[in-house]
């Protein structure tokens, strides 16, 4: 059973008001840093906050430091160092991506985008479109649910198709997709899989090489790490792609994508994130020597806590029929909920829950388009993290039941 208590007292924020008395239900927009990604981030901005990789002895220790937490991701995510990309954002890692994509398509070859993405994995590929002259297709929605049916893509794809982009796991909807499946499709007719994981790696760490994905993305901020962006790809595509940094850099396989040079100080925080996960793994007796495995180990436990707290909240919502962007009971969902309610508006139900010191928010979550074919124009969002207690969850059921 997953110790909540023990996961909570590694974050020091919810040791002080705020924080120890709210409960926070905004986590898909971004999770709190436990002690030790915050002690990392602070040593490094005081001790050694100076150009890394020089002679002197603060530029070493900086240096050491980078190469420590690229290291520390690499490994927690089973993949070599060479084929990761750390970036500022998703956003900016995908719009480097697509630039990057540029040369190889053109008049004639087709790029599939979703409506269920987050606009990050759509506008850049909108507008690889409109610059190259190929021909932009859409996978649709089912607009009841705001799912994705696998076979709809296969009236999608031709042998035209050079690029699918798609989520892993939708904000709103909140849903896994089974991208391992749509990869083999993708690859049949030879084109490359983009995979935006960013609401999936907070309930499901990435094991990348069973997704399939040529590209696959997610936000170190929304799993307990500094504001980062970590994109890995696949041999084919890294020796293809145009190098989108200094020239200098071009032959380096994990420069070749790194576009802007992200904060040094967050890149050596990543160390902090791996003790994280390995004071987690060390506590509930997970003991496996393969960090990637220990990690997603740890991942599990995090979703089933989750999973079990927001099983009473699940039951609700289906009781009192309030409309939920993915369904609220779907066998493959995360715990992250979309309400959009009939009895009340969206941000009255945000009005509500703050009322009783519950942080939610009210949006479309920048998956406007997923929104608008929903037919609403933002929704309640109501996402859960492995720090969220049984109890916050009674004060949300209370608020739902008087509005229904």
């Amino acid at each position: 059973m997953f110790d909540v208590q023990f996961a909570r007292s590694l974050f020091p924020a919810f040791e002080k008001e705020p924080t120890s008395t709210w409960g926070f239900f905004e986590n898909a927009g971004g999770t709190y840093l436990p002690a030790s990604v915050l002690d990392r981030y602070t040593e490094f901005l005081t001790d050694f906050k100076v150009q890394p990789y020089g002679n002197n002895p603060m530029a070493r220790r900086a240096g050491d430091a980078m190469d420590a937490g690229r290291e520390t991701l690499a490994a927690m995510l089973g993949v070599p160092i060479d084929r990761l990309t750390i970036g500022p954002s998703t956003t900016q890692n995908l719009n480097t991506l697509a630039h990057g994509l540029a040369r190889l398509v053109g008049p004639g070859d087709e790029v599939v985008v979703t409506d269920q993405d987050h606009e990050a994995n759509i506008g850049c590929w909108v507008r690889l479109c409109e610059a190259t002259g190929a021909t932009l297709r859409w996978w649709h929605v089912d607009p009841a649910t705001g799912l994705l049916d696998p076979a709809d893509l296969d009236g999608v794809l031709s042998n035209n198709t050079a690029i699918v982009a798609m989520t892993h796991v939708s904000n709103l909807a909140a849903v896994e997709n089974p991208v391992h499946v749509i990869a083999k499709k993708v690859h049949t007719v030879q084109g490359y899989f983009i995979v935006d994981g960013v609401s999936a790696a907070p309930h499901i760490w990435p094991d990348v090489e069973m997704t399939g994905a040529d590209a696959y993305t997610f936000s170190l901020y929304k799993t307990y790490a500094p504001h980062l962006g970590a994109m890995v790809c696949s041999d084919r595509l890294l020796e293809r792609i145009s190098p989108q940094a200094h020239f200098f850099n071009a032959k380096t396989p994990w420069k070749r994508l790194d576009a802007a040079g992200p904060d040094h100080a967050a890149i050596g925080a990543i160390v902090g994130l791996g003790e994280f996960f390995d004071t987690l793994a060390a506590h509930h007796g997970i003991v496996e020597d393969d960090r990637s495995v220990r990690s997603r180990a740890v991942s599990v436990l995090m979703r089933n806590h989750e999973t079990a707290i927001a099983a009473p909240l699940v039951n609700l919502l289906v009781e009192l029929d309030i409309r939920v962007i993915g369904t609220a009971d779907h066998p493959d969902k995360v715990a992250n909920f979309a309400l959009a309610p009939t009895a009340v508006s969206a941000r009255g139900v945000v009005e509500r829950l703050e009322a009783v010191k519950i942080a939610a928010k009210a949006d479309h979550f920048y998956a406007a388009r997923l929104a608008a074919a929903c037919g609403i124009e933002r929704a309640a969002r109501i996402s859960f993290a492995h720090y969220n207690t049984a109890e916050e969850v009674d004060r949300i059921a209370g608020v739902l039941v008087a509005v229904a």
